[in-house]
């Protein structure tokens, strides 16, 4: 069976002869011609009807595969967040017992130095250390950078932090 496309231009090839052969005196037509443009259209029909239906089901399904999108990401951030408070929880007791080293057979906890940038008080900041965005916030980098290499910064310092490693 032809495209839709092949039958829209047999279509309108079929209007056009249809329309050259219109007597202009009496308004008679070609019958066969008329004949063959209406078996043209209904099969147009029927195959435009076949492709929205094609196009429907698909529509369908981005909205199933949205509806899933939503509910994993939904289920990633819960077992991000239940992650997140076991690493916490085992960062605290390890650190309450002195642990800073565990190697086991299916993980091994330790511990690494890092800093961490610290803004106390965001609005005694220059605007010199923010990132400029839709919305106005510290740049971390830059303030960690500027007190790294000895310089001062209104409203922040830098810290040193334990991280907690699972491998």
């Amino acid at each position: 069976m032809p495209n839709l496309y092949m039958l829209s231009k047999d279509v309108e090839t079929l209007y056009s002869d249809l329309m050259n052969t219109v007597n202009e005196e009496t308004g008679e037509i070609d019958v066969d011609i008329a004949g063959a443009l209406a078996v043209k259209e209904e099969e147009f029909e029927h195959k435009a009807i076949a492709v929205a239906t094609v196009s429907r089901r698909f529509g369908l399904q981005v909205s199933a595969i949205d509806a899933e999108i939503k509910r994993l990401t939904a289920l990633k951030d819960r077992v991000k967040a239940v992650e997140q408070r076991l690493k916490s929880s085992l960062a605290e007791a390890c650190q309450r017992v002195g642990k800073t080293k565990i190697d086991g057979i299916s993980a091994t906890i330790s511990f690494r130095k890092s800093e961490k940038t610290i803004v106390d008080n965001e609005s005694q900041l220059p605007d010199e250390f923010f990132n400029v965005t839709m919305t106005k916030k510290p740049d971390l980098t830059k303030i960690k950078a500027t007190i790294s290499a000895g310089g001062e910064v209104p409203g922040a310092h830098v810290e040193t932090v334990q991280n907690i490693q699972i491998k």
